[in-house]
């Protein structure tokens, strides 16, 4: 299933731009520098001279003056109605202390939107000089009577107050919850289990808010950064239905993914897909992914497999057999080892078709599991983000896996080279939908051995996204009969210096043959 944007668009339209630079991605003649876009598709790529005769009267012309165009971006995974609920809540990815993070929570309280509860998110508390998260007595200074939650920037934990504590119904004895080591009492910090009833308790204290009015937020937001598709990991059913809904007012087409091991609600919803967010492990900011070797700064711990083997087997085998797309979050090498093994298993029933299984992150990978999935036809949706944000000998993955580890981290250059494709996104809401910080992020890896071209970062952003949701013949190339969906940028990335091409704006994007976003009805 695709939810598409098609009911915005008059089929009669023709557009015609002119003085373009094409990216080489599709059939691109030599010379090519105008696009003729008829009934929401690409009719016609090459000289402005050969196509002018083609043109309508009531034709809208651009000129581009030389701007390049490129396949509209494709996000692989969004959380999409997260996305836009929690610009209602308070952003901490500014704070650098516990400090800081209280302060700018106590400002914040008294204009909550919510009376029945107080959120935040983005904290990171590798970020902070404390590296540690803030404390229930901490929140209860705030208010003991307002619950409060606070959510990790990975999505993998979170820190609360005692009031919402007790709304969990929460125990020292429910896995995933923190204890002080010297009194016994919880910490206020949440993981594994006892984050999954957080999250149950904060929808639901949430669930008058408009999810409808969140989607369409966020959606305008990833158009505004150059996104025509989004793979929208939803964490509700009822997700499925508002998507049918604002179908029609949405910018950018929209492919579901249901968190769900229900294969056969998948099937009544209409739906291709399934999983996209069903965790494998957790993550490594919070000590949750799955490693073989014990975290660097956590001796004791090497994270948690959230499924017995046994279960992951039938459900890749029913949602294979009823012709879903399963796609599952993996994180540490222990983890991908486990849903790679369940692949294996499943595809070997079915040898010589196209499942493309997905595995989504798969940040911690050895060269025998890069191998094994080229040879099954694995695809990974990966975020190349993660190593801005995360990477380097100083980052995140270093005071978690040590730096020797640290440099196995996103290793997208031997993924590409074993012939393994992967396709980029953001997993907004843990970093912003924004593809061109994720392949400035590609080719700037801080280990220049997994870098990539910047042609081969625009292909994981566009083509590649298709791809992984058997879309290859309908977007993410420039070519006769492809959906005009592009995006032109104010600069070429491969023109320009690596270091400068977070800096490239978008000038326009243009959806089933509609500008969406960019100038006025001039050009």
């Amino acid at each position: 299933m695709e939810l598409s944007t098609s009911k915005t668009a008059s089929v009669s339209d023709q557009l015609f731009i002119r003085r373009a630079s094409l990216f080489p991605l599709g059939s691109v003649p030599c010379g090519a520098d105008a696009m003729l876009i008829q009934n929401g598709c690409i009719a016609a790529i090459g000289r402005e001279a050969e196509l002018a005769g083609r043109l309508a009267p009531q034709v809208r012309i651009i000129d581009l003056a030389g701007r390049i165009v490129l396949p509209g971006f494709i996000d692989t995974h969004v959380h999409l109605a997260e996305t836009g609920l929690l610009t209602q809540g308070v952003d901490l990815s500014p704070t650098e202390t516990i400090g800081q993070v209280l302060d700018l929570l106590a400002g914040a309280f008294p204009r909550r939107d919510n009376p029945r509860l107080f959120r935040a998110h983005s904290l990171d508390p590798s970020q902070l000089k404390e590296k540690s998260y803030p404390g229930m007595e901490q929140l209860d200074a705030i208010s003991s009577q307002v619950p409060i939650f606070v959510l990790r920037r990975d999505g993998h934990s979170c820190a609360v107050n005692s009031a919402f504590y007790r709304l969990c119904a929460l125990t020292e004895k429910v896995p995933g919850v923190e204890v002080d080591s010297l009194t016994g009492r919880p910490t206020g910090t949440l993981r594994a289990r006892a984050l999954e009833l957080a999250r149950a308790v904060r929808s639901r204290l949430t669930e008058e808010q408009n999810r409808g009015e969140a989607i369409r937020r966020a959606c305008w937001q990833a158009v505004n950064k150059g996104v025509t598709t989004i793979h929208a990991m939803c964490a509700q059913q009822e997700d499925i239905d508002l998507f049918e809904e604002l179908a029609g007012e949405l910018p950018v087409d929209v492919v579901p993914y249901l968190i769900t091991l229900d294969v056969d609600l998948a099937k009544r919803k209409g739906l291709r897909q399934i999983g996209g967010d069903l965790m494998v492990d957790g993550s490594l900011g919070s000590h949750t992914a799955a490693l073989f070797e014990p975290y660097a700064d956590r001796t004791d711990q090497r994270g948690l497999l959230y499924f017995e083997r046994k279960q992951l087997v039938e459900f890749v085998a029913k949602a294979d057999e009823s012709g879903l797309q399963v796609a599952m979050h993996a994180i540490g090498d222990r983890a991908v080892e486990q849903l790679l093994s369940v692949y294996e298993t499943v595809l070997d029933r079915q040898p010589g078709e196209d499942h493309r299984l997905r595995i989504e992150h798969a940040e911690l990978l050895n060269s025998g599991q890069i191998s094994r999935m080229a040879e099954k036809g694995v695809v990974l949706a990966v975020q190349p983000a993660f190593e801005a944000f995360w990477g380097g000998l100083d980052g995140m993955y270093a005071r978690r896996l040590g730096r020797k580890r640290a440099l196995l981290t996103n290793p997208y250059r031997s993924l590409v080279d074993a012939g393994v494709t992967i396709a980029g996104g953001s997993d907004s809401y843990v970093t912003p939908v924004d593809p061109l910080a994720g392949i400035a992020a590609a080719v700037n890896h801080p280990n220049p051995r997994h870098r990539l071209s910047p042609e081969e970062a625009v292909r994981i952003f566009t083509a590649n996204g298709a791809r992984l949701c058997f879309q290859e013949k309908e977007k993410g190339l420039l070519a006769k009969g492809m959906k005009a969906d592009l995006v032109i940028l104010s600069a070429d990335p491969r023109q320009i210096p690596a270091q400068e091409i977070h800096k490239i704006k978008i000038h326009m994007v243009v959806k089933g043959g509609k500008v969406v976003v960019g100038p006025g009805p001039s050009g």
